[in-house]
């Protein structure tokens, strides 16, 4: 899981994400992503269930956010698929959210559609 535990970054449509080496990536919640850390950093004894569920609103069981225009991205990063299947193999929980980059492009699909009512009432 080199791309999670990794420092590097990568620059899209002026928000920061993590380096995916592939066009097929998984959004993770940060705040798991920082409890990793320090798991296997030896500095706590205890990783928490994959919780992704805050990156979709409750009313629609859509997503917060859109990748192609949300200059907000301190809720989540994007990993590889790959190590998405991997954490959630040893972690569980949920959901996945996964997502594609148009090659040559800054444009993202994810699996889970956008949910305009809510984004646009949390912008507001």
């Amino acid at each position: 899981m080199k791309n999670l535990y990794a420092n590097n970054q990568d620059i899209l449509a002026g928000d920061t994400y993590y380096v995916i080496s592939s066009s097929n990536f998984a959004l993770l919640k940060k705040e798991f992503r920082s409890e990793w850390l320090l798991y296997i950093q030896g500095k706590s004894n205890f990783v928490p269930e994959i919780d992704n569920s805050t990156l979709l609103c409750h009313k629609h069981d859509l997503l917060m956010f859109d990748l192609n225009k949300d200059q907000e991205t301190e809720m989540f990063c994007t990993i590889p698929k790959e190590e998405w299947r991997e954490l959630k193999l040893l972690y569980k929980g949920g959901p996945t959210i996964s997502g594609t980059f148009v090659i040559g492009d800054t444009t993202a699909f994810t699996s889970i559609a956008t949910c305009i009512e809510c984004r646009e009432k949390r912008y507001h």
